[in-house]
């Protein structure tokens, strides 16, 4: 009748000797994730264990009660905005964010040739001195030849040295810990931790770009009442598990 907590599923599956949800490996085993060597995801607060939950962002969670209960965002704790109104508010928060972490950490910081890396690379202008600006290369997960090629055109033009750094397979020790750290951890994302590791130490601190990813329209859907079966359909998902 207790709360257990810890930084990993796996962690409380091993001690506590749960097995994989039947569910979860039937939503493991369609197509889109077959096919995928680099993501895959459970929705909302699910793991690979019925009987652990993950505690989402935006989330607390009562130890009393063993129930989580989100605190931001609620109903009605932002009103609308304009766009450029929402832009002059959270330029300088963001500007403000990469300036604090740059005089705290050792940090490197991922290019590509995305939206998203642009818009980080101008917040960082102000300590732009002090950081270390890099892309790796394309790897069979991801074979954007792009992501390269921009950033080692638009880097030097700002003045800014561009490093490349070439992506190594993971060996027997990194793999190791790193298979035993996050259930079906995808080797494509765990050939690029040990290469950072390995150029960057452990104690440098990479930032990463995702600004835009909420903002995304992916599907361009017509206006119209969107189900939970259609949404994993046109997503690639379709599975009870998702649809549900």
């Amino acid at each position: 009748g207790s709360v257990w907590c810890a930084s990993q599923a796996e962690t409380l599956a091993e001690h506590l000797g749960f097995d994989f949800d039947p569910e979860v490996l039937s939503y493991r085993n369609i197509p889109k994730y077959r096919a995928s060597t680099n993501e895959f995801w459970l929705m909302n607060d699910r793991t690979p264990y019925r009987e652990v939950k993950n505690l989402l962002p935006n989330h607390y969670l009562d130890l009393r009660q063993g129930s989580a209960h989100r605190y931001w965002p609620v109903s009605a704790c932002i009103g609308d905005l304009p766009v450029d109104e929402s832009n002059r508010l959270c330029t300088p928060i963001l500007q403000s964010t990469i300036r604090a972490a740059a005089l705290r950490f050792d940090l490197r910081m991922g290019m590509s040739a995305g939206g998203d890396s642009r818009k980080t690379l101008a917040a960082s202008r102000d300590v732009a001195d002090r950081m270390f600006y890099f892309t790796h290369t394309p790897t069979q997960a991801s074979q954007m030849k792009s992501d390269v090629a921009i950033p080692a055109r638009l880097l030097p033009r700002l003045g800014l040295k561009h490093h490349v750094i070439e992506v190594e397979k993971m060996d027997d020790e990194f793999r190791g810990w790193y298979e035993k750290s996050a259930t079906w951890a995808r080797e494509g994302r765990g050939d690029i931790a040990f290469t950072l590791l390995k150029h960057f130490g452990p104690e440098a601190a990479v930032l990463n770009s995702n600004i835009s990813e909420v903002a995304q329209r992916v599907y361009w859907l017509p206006p119209s009442t969107i189900d939970g079966y259609n949404l994993a359909l046109i997503s690639g998902l379709n599975h009870p598990f998702a649809i549900s």
